[in-house]
């Protein structure tokens, strides 16, 4: 018997509109307390959040130790929290309060990671490897995809359906993770 979140992450990872649907809600209402503050940024934040949850669940991150909605929510106040922390460096944002307890907002404590930075930098340059190895047209979907555009947006600028897009980006998509476990050492393939 397979079970409910295990189908999510599955129609997730396929591009399904109901599971895109039911995370997108999970996201939107983690990364809520936010929206002020990320102000113009909201919907960078918000694909950025889809993106990393993407690879979370293509890289098989999720272990059911807690309810996947739990999972989603902390995927995205730690991409919120990511961004402001950006903006702040470039001087663009308020000081984040770490302390504040969001957990009204989330069903899990936020838990940043200490060499969070050091992480975020090593990511940020495996991303990097990982576009030099696709192909061009890869490259350039996923760095639309990345950018925030939606799957009709791409559609029109490369001159095909939105859901030739969502299957294109998708497979670009299984590329990449595959090379980010080269590139990590991680061969672990997500059980689906």
């Amino acid at each position: 018997m397979v079970h409910p979140d295990d189908k999510i992450i599955a129609g997730y990872l396929r591009g399904e509109p109901e599971a895109e649907r039911q995370i997108d809600d999970w996201i939107a209402a983690a990364a809520q307390p936010f929206r002020q503050r990320l102000a113009a940024d909201w919907e960078d934040t918000l694909q950025e959040a889809r993106l990393e949850t993407f690879v979370s669940f293509e890289k098989g991150s999720f272990r059911g130790e807690s309810k996947l909605k739990t999972f989603v929510a902390r995927i995205a106040c730690n991409t919120c929290i990511d961004w402001l922390r950006a903006a702040r460096a470039r001087g663009q944002a308020e000081e984040i309060d770490e302390e504040a307890d969001y957990s009204d907002a989330t069903p899990g404590k936020i838990q940043a990671l200490p060499d969070q930075e050091l992480e975020e930098q090593e990511r940020w340059e495996i991303y990097q490897r990982i576009l030099t190895k696709l192909s061009p047209d890869c490259h350039q979907r996923l760095e639309m995809f990345r950018s925030g555009l939606s799957r009709r947006q791409m559609g029109q600028l490369l001159g095909v359906k939105p859901e030739t897009v969502g299957v294109q980006v998708f497979r670009c998509l299984q590329q990449a993770g595959e090379l980010a476990r080269q590139l990590t050492g991680n061969n672990k393939r997500a059980a689906m």
